[in-house]
């Protein structure tokens, strides 16, 4: 499965992908903005593959000129619910580039439009403020904090609204 859109294509996470994966995780500039900051193994990557390859999970890799360049994703989704946990990693010098907010908007496209779903959360580091006002940007809003975790909520309309303004009123 691929999605190709806004500049980027999100093609469906592999098991050759895990590598690269576990590499950018484990750098740690990457590190210090996940709530493990523990060394990923290799056994341990592929045990968390193994978990997340299914039907309730949708995870991507970022591809930008046809390199990897991140990786983004819908996890726990509950269908009676509609809802589920996004989350997104660009690795070092693709950053501050763009493309993660057209990850994301091709992703919220996908979660509100493809998969029906009410609301995406995110799971952000209380301490992360780039991450907090990535979210806010793309319509987000903060609903709950327990420590050092900020919840994070989008609905369709509000990310919407906030598309519209990102794409120049283009929707």
């Amino acid at each position: 499965m691929h999605i190709e859109k806004y500049g980027v294509v999100l093609v469906r996470m592999a098991l050759e992908d895990m590598e690269i994966v576990r590499a950018w995780r484990n750098d740690s500039d990457i590190m210090k903005c996940m709530f493990s900051q523990k060394i990923i193994g290799k056994e341990e990557q592929l045990a968390w593959f193994s978990r997340i390859d299914n039907e309730e999970n949708y995870y991507f890799m970022i591809n930008y000129g046809g390199q990897p360049v991140g990786q983004v994703s819908l996890s726990k989704i509950d269908q009676e619910k509609n809802c589920a946990e996004s989350g997104i990693l660009t690795y070092g010098q693709y950053q501050g580039r763009g493309l993660a907010q057209k990850a994301m908007l091709a992703l919220l496209d996908f979660a509100f439009y493809e998969l029906q779903l009410v609301f995406v959360t995110a799971l952000v580091r209380a301490d992360n403020m780039r991450a907090q006002k990535f979210h806010m940007a793309l319509g987000y809003k903060e609903i709950a904090r327990y420590g050092n975790v900020a919840i994070f909520a989008v609905v369709e309309s509000n990310y919407q609204a906030k598309k519209k303004d990102i794409l120049g009123g283009v929707v």
